[in-house]
Formats: C-alpha cells, sequence, structure tokens
C-alpha cells in the first residue's frame, strides 16, 4: 500500500464531508436524544467554504490514490460552533 500526505483544499470537501458525515453517524450511539449529524450535503458545502478559507490548515492521507483520512485546524471563529475566544482553534 502507498501512503502519500499532501495539502487538503477545496478539491477534497466531498470527500471529507462523506467522512465526516459518516464518523458523525456513529456518534448518535452516546448523543442526546434526537440529535442528528448534518445533512451530507450541507456538511460538503459548509467544509468547501472552510477549505477555501486563508485561515484553515488541512492535510488529506491517501492510500493508493483514495482518500484515508484528514486532519484540520481552524479559527473557532469557523466552527460548526463559533466561539470568538482569541487564539482558540477547532480540530
Amino acid at each position: 500500500m502507498n501512503w502519500t500526505l499532501r495539502r487538503g483544499g477545496v478539491g477534497d470537501a466531498d470527500a471529507i464531508a462523506r467522512l465526516n458525515h459518516d464518523s458523525f453517524r456513529g456518534y448518535l450511539t452516546f448523543a442526546t436524544a434526537g440529535w442528528e449529524p448534518p445533512p451530507l450535503e450541507d456538511e460538503a458545502g459548509w467544509m468547501f467554504e472552510r477549505l477555501g478559507h486563508p485561515d484553515v490548515w488541512c492535510r488529506v492521507a491517501e492510500a493508493d490514490g483514495e482518500h484515508a483520512g484528514h486532519v484540520a485546524f481552524m479559527p473557532a471563529t469557523l466552527a460548526h460552533s463559533p466561539s470568538d475566544e482569541p487564539g482558540l482553534a477547532h480540530f
């Protein structure tokens, strides 16, 4: 298996959103009753906007040319649950 690590960008939004959405579904086992993950289409649009922002740092891991995972940091002001606390970032 060949692994690569590269900078993530807007072209990765759909793959990242899909992985996030699938992962968030796992929260249903312990989340508050009635909680649902964001719809995949909403997550993809949100991710596209964030990955195009100059203050967002993202790396994508690929295995044999396929998306295998990612990591990203962004100012808390851009997060799903925004905060204006100075210096706070979301991972």
